[in-house]
Formats: structure tokens, C-alpha cells, sequence
């Protein structure tokens, strides 16, 4: 597994100087079931240091071939250490099971820190920022017919939706046409924003 360490590098100084100020962590997920494990389509994780307009209503759902979910949780030291832990191997542990980002057919895996960059579907637009890429969509997925079963999957579920991109959208995520590889994304607010409750 090669994996640029830039990206790493750069977020991993950021986390020493400012991980204190963060509170709640938001995490977003979807992986797909394949040759007996998870292979990680799209997980966003937001660090917050209000709780603001996030609830405690976590939501998780699984078939035969979806495993996905939308977790608030208070941040821990054990908490972020998870999550360096997990971009230096290209994975994220969710629970007990660990969603590993399908990268077979890449040279490299890409990731990229920003000090600015837009939280998406708000008009905050100087989020700290860093993502990490694997495989295109297609080797993750398969063909059209793969997501048409999966659809049919999800409508006949016990917590029904029309198709995977209202999944995605409930999840807080983007939809399949926005997703161009394994991702994962980690937002971070702005730490100059500090609350009572924050620590720097």
C-alpha cells in the first residue's frame, strides 16, 4: 500500500496544535459489502466545537450489501488518535468494524490538507480541510445494473428509501453522481471560534 504522506503530515500537525479546541465529532459513512469485507465508498467526519444544530440521533443501516450510517459523538484524545490512525493506513474504524478504502488499481493514494475550504451545504468557506483518495467509483461499485440491485435492496428494507442517493443524502453525504472515488473527508471548524467548554 503506497500512501502519500503529505496530506498526513500536514493534518497531523494541525491536530497537535489545535485538537484540544474540538468537542463533537460528526461522522458520516457508507461502505459496500464485497469479497467478504467493507470496502469504503464515502466517510465525511466533521470536527465541531459547538454541538450547535447536531442531535443525538445517531442512524445506521445494513443489508447484504450496504453498511452505512450518521454517528454525534463527544470527542476524546482516544477518539482522534483513532482517526490519524486510520487516514495512515487509508481506513476508518465505525464500532467494531473497519471500513477499509479499496485503492487495488491506484499507484497511490492521494490526500491533500487545506487550511480553507468550504463546508458543503452551508456557507462557511474557511474550514480546515483534508481528504484522502482511493479507487475510482466504478471498481468500488460495479456497473449500473450493481446499483439498480442495490436500490432494490433499500426499497424492500425495514427502514426503506427510494434508492442509494437518499441514502447518501440522509447519511450526509453527496450523491453518486458527486462521488469519484473511495474517499474520506475530514472537516474542521475554524478553531478561533471558541466556546466555554473548549479547550486550547
Amino acid at each position: 500500500m503506497n500512501i502519500d504522506q503529505k496530506g498526513i503530515i500536514e493534518f497531523q500537525k494541525y491536530i497537535e496544535e489545535w485538537g484540544k479546541a474540538y468537542n463533537w465529532m460528526v461522522i458520516s459513512y457508507i461502505a459496500l459489502k464485497k469479497d467478504g469485507e467493507l470496502r469504503l465508498l464515502f466517510c465525511r467526519i466533521k470536527l465541531d466545537i459547538f454541538k450547535g444544530e447536531h442531535t443525538d440521533e445517531n442512524f445506521s443501516q445494513e443489508t447484504s450489501n450496504i453498511y452505512a450510517g450518521h454517528i454525534v459523538r463527544r470527542i476524546t484524545d482516544e477518539s482522534i488518535q483513532s482517526i490519524v490512525e486510520g487516514i495512515k493506513k487509508a481506513e476508518m474504524k465505525i464500532g467494531e468494524k473497519n471500513i477499509r478504502m479499496f485503492f487495488e488499481d491506484v499507484p497511490i493514494i492521494n490526500t491533500n490538507f487545506n487550511s480553507y475550504n468550504s463546508l458543503p451545504g452551508t456557507q462557511n468557506t474557511r474550514w480546515p480541510y483534508f481528504d484522502e483518495h482511493g479507487s475510482y467509483l466504478d471498481k468500488i461499485i460495479g456497473n449500473e445494473q450493481d446499483v439498480k440491485k442495490i436500490d432494490w435492496e433499500l426499497k424492500a428494507h425495514n427502514i426503506p428509501f427510494s434508492n442509494l442517493d437518499e441514502l447518501l443524502l440522509f447519511c450526509g453525504l453527496p450523491k453518486l453522481n458527486k462521488i469519484y472515488s473511495s474517499t474520506i473527508e475530514i472537516y474542521m471548524a475554524p478553531p478561533i471560534l471558541i466556546g466555554e467548554d473548549s479547550q486550547v
